[in-house]
Parts: C-alpha cells; sequence; structure tokens
C-alpha cells in the first residue's frame, strides 16, 4: 500500500496512512483527538478540518458554508487521502481530553470506540 504523511496544525504532527483512507479515521487511529459523534457518517459536520495543501477527494456537504469551502475546509470523515497533506485541526472541531486515571493511549482508544470510562464513588458492599 502507498503510504501518505499528513501533516497536522497546531503542532506540526506528522502522521502515516495509507492512500485511499478516511481521514477522520487516520486522525483517530494515530490518536488525534478529533469530534466526530456521528462516526463518521457525515451527518453532524463536527469533523471539519482545514486543508492548507495537498492531494485529496472529498464530497460536497450542506455543513459547510460556502465561505468555508473557499478557504479549504472539509469535513474530515467525506475526505480520501489521495497523497501527501497538511491541515489544521480548528478548535471548534478539537475533542477535549478527558483527565482519567487512565493511560492516554488507553483513554484515546476507548474514547475512539465509544466506551466511557465511570469512577463511581459510590461501590455496591
Amino acid at each position: 500500500m502507498v503510504q501518505c504523511e499528513v501533516t497536522i496544525q497546531p503542532g506540526n504532527r506528522v502522521i502515516q496512512a495509507s492512500k485511499g483512507a478516511v481521514l477522520l479515521k487516520a486522525l483517530i487511529d494515530a490518536g488525534i483527538g478529533i469530534d466526530g459523534p456521528c462516526g463518521g457518517q457525515g451527518v453532524c459536520g463536527r469533523c471539519r478540518v482545514r486543508i492548507e495543501e495537498g492531494e485529496y477527494n472529498t464530497e460536497p456537504t450542506a455543513h459547510l458554508t460556502d465561505q468555508e469551502l473557499n478557504e479549504g475546509y472539509s469535513l474530515a470523515c467525506l475526505t480520501l487521502l489521495e497523497g501527501d497533506l497538511r491541515i489544521t485541526i480548528p478548535p471548534v472541531s478539537a475533542k477535549a481530553k478527558i483527565l482519567t486515571g487512565a493511560g492516554e493511549d488507553e483513554l484515546v482508544q476507548r474514547l475512539s470506540l465509544g466506551h466511557w470510562i465511570v469512577d463511581s464513588r459510590t461501590k455496591k458492599l
């Protein structure tokens, strides 16, 4: 498989993903916190990213205004990698970190799978 490099701002982080992969899945697999409550179905419009440069293929959506489209915005769940990309994840799309006793890798895995981490003070005796 041909690999593509995705450079993510802020942070100047670089990840590898397969050509033809969905950008949202590549970001989640790499542990990048991005909001996608609809599970990548393209119905919520929360996984917007700004594509600065690179090769990609995307589908039109009613969730983006004409101005946003002209500025290079796209929904990560509707964007397929065709080559190397440089993107910016705006603050509105960044997923906030939840502080728990879990390690960061475990937390990212649980959040990406849709599991909630609950540590109740109430215990059954």
